[in-house]
């Protein structure tokens, strides 16, 4: 529906109707088409993506664009790093113009693994419209200064939560989502969490479960 004229129409009518704001899309494709490929055609078709997804985000009403952090075992870390710095750079025009954000997610990759590792990329770059989608479930640990550490997580650092690879409900895999939402509170974040959990044979239940999980750890930290 995304990539048909009606289907986003479709889209922003019920999003307007039932009141319920589309925070993200999630750019999936590019595991397959990434930034830091080595062949230079597909880093072009990444562009390409990536400057038409402002413009369909922008349509549904939505401000973020989940951007997976991917590169191929053919290319070096250091390698990969600098072609995605590259390679976003040449879109941030797109994003800005539809003032949409670029959030980069770390999806357990050497060169971005970390929330520092996130940062250094976001600052290099140097956009109000490139960010960070923090996925804390992927092998990086919360407590440390990943979110913590940053006095101005609105300016480069924008992290957000997920449930990650586990496809558990909450409470049930081994990430500490109370440290998680702690850590949020620290640094003063009041935006979008994309909670990354399963659907289930009983999508409405599920939802329902990890909806009072989640707002009883929030009403104990006083958070909305």
């Amino acid at each position: 529906m995304l990539w048909d004229a009606q289907g986003r129409l479709k889209l922003r009518n019920l999003s307007e109707t039932y009141n319920i704001p589309i925070a993200s899309i999630c750019l999936h494709t590019y595991w397959q088409i990434s930034f830091a490929s080595p062949e230079e055609p597909i880093r072009r078709k990444a562009v390409n993506v990536a400057r038409s997804a402002t413009a369909i985000a922008s349509e549904i009403g939505a401000k973020n664009l989940l951007i997976p952090l991917t590169q191929l075992s053919e290319v070096t870390s250091e390698k990969a790093r600098d072609l995605w710095i590259h390679g976003i750079r040449s879109c941030v025009k797109s994003a800005e113009d539809h003032e949409v954000a670029y959030a980069l997610e770390n999806v357990n990759k050497l060169f971005a693994r970390t929330g520092e590792q996130l940062a250094s990329i976001v600052d290099e770059i140097n956009s109000p419209y490139v960010k960070v989608y923090y996925d804390p479930a992927k092998r990086c640990s919360c407590k440390s200064k990943s979110i913590r550490g940053y006095s101005d997580p609105w300016k480069a650092y924008k992290p957000s939560a997920h449930q990650g690879s586990a496809w558990k409900a909450f409470g049930e895999g081994n990430m500490d989502l109370p440290s998680v939402l702690a850590a949020l509170k620290d640094v003063e974040y009041d935006d979008w969490l994309i909670l990354e959990t399963p659907a289930t044979e009983n999508p409405i239940e599920a939802g329902l479960r990890n909806l009072c999980f989640l707002r009883g750890i929030l009403s104990r930290l006083r958070m909305r």
